[in-house]
């Protein structure tokens, strides 16, 4: 298999092009740039494996953003 654009990743996880953008910028999915730092995204199937991998074995009720304070600066869920 070779290395996948974005839309084919998309269409392996059953999502939406925008969401592998997400996911690249959040730097949970590891890729490569081709022809420059503006070039096209591609991935690898070792680093969509990995991805999968830690998207299964990831806690359902884990938290995915830090809390934040409310103005009455008491943390808040």
């Amino acid at each position: 298999m070779t290395d996948m654009t974005v839309k084919e990743v998309a269409e392996v996880l059953r999502c939406s092009v925008h969401t592998v953008y997400s996911v690249i910028r959040q730097r949970r999915l590891d890729h490569y740039r081709v022809r420059g730092p503006n070039g096209r995204i591609r991935i690898t199937p070792e680093a969509l494996d990995a991805f999968r991998g830690k998207a299964l074995n990831r806690d359902p009720w884990a938290r995915t953003r830090p809390l934040k304070a409310t103005r009455n600066t008491q943390w808040r869920a």
